[in-house]
């Protein structure tokens, strides 16, 4: 190979990639609460960096999943999750009050929980914010809401949803380390605080 002028490499040179490790959880003590164990901030960023990443790809293939019901979209989002979190993910979970869509427990511990739903207006919106309230204990910090919008004027559905979460009766703030993402603070039904990230995804064709 050599008096061909083919270059091998150095003798050290791996022939393979080595796989990317599943993702660790690590779980802290609420600095509020010390029987709440809370999900860090990082693992929860990493989590809807996923979700960003799962829904953009989804709008890209939008001509096939846009006839795909809520729990058919909810199951891309189980699967890509599950690939980084190593399975621990589940779907149609009963917690507290009903059946949550996404489910991330870990150590018999709920990490992150998730509602998926159709945009059907402001109203139908803020019950779905009641629903996963409603589904979260004293426990649940951090919880997200999948919205898929197939209407028109994208932004405009964007906006409406901003307006109807800060309209919200249980709305507190909105925090200011979650730049990449819309994060909101709510106060749940156990009286406790839980940040939830409000995703939209545009399925209009």
């Amino acid at each position: 190979m050599d008096d061909l002028g083919v270059e091998t490499g150095t003798p050290g040179d791996q022939g393979y990639v080595v796989p990317e490790k599943k993702r660790d959880i690590q779980i802290t003590a609420s600095e509020t609460d010390s029987t709440s164990e809370i999900l860090p901030e990082q693992t929860f960023v990493e989590i809807l960096d996923i979700v960003d990443d799962l829904g953009l790809n989804i709008e890209r293939s939008v001509e096939r999943v846009r006839d795909l019901d809520e729990e058919s979209l909810r199951d891309i989002f189980l699967i890509g999750i599950n690939s980084h979190y190593a399975g621990l993910a589940t779907g149609e979970t009963f917690n507290r009050t009903g059946k949550t869509d996404i489910l991330l427990r870990y150590d018999n511990k709920n990490l992150f929980v998730a509602e998926c739903k159709f945009w059907k207006g402001q109203s139908q919106y803020k019950d779905a914010i009641d629903q996963l309230l409603d589904n979260l204990t004293v426990r649940d910090t951090q919880a997200s809401l999948l919205i898929f919008s197939k209407n028109h004027s994208y932004s405009q559905i964007q906006e409406r949803v901003r307006e109807a979460t800060k309209d919200h009766k249980k709305y507190e703030a909105q925090p200011s380390e979650f730049a990449d993402h819309d994060v909101y603070r709510f106060q749940n039904n156990s009286e406790t605080t839980v940040k939830v990230a409000v995703k939209t995804f545009d399925l209009h064709s």
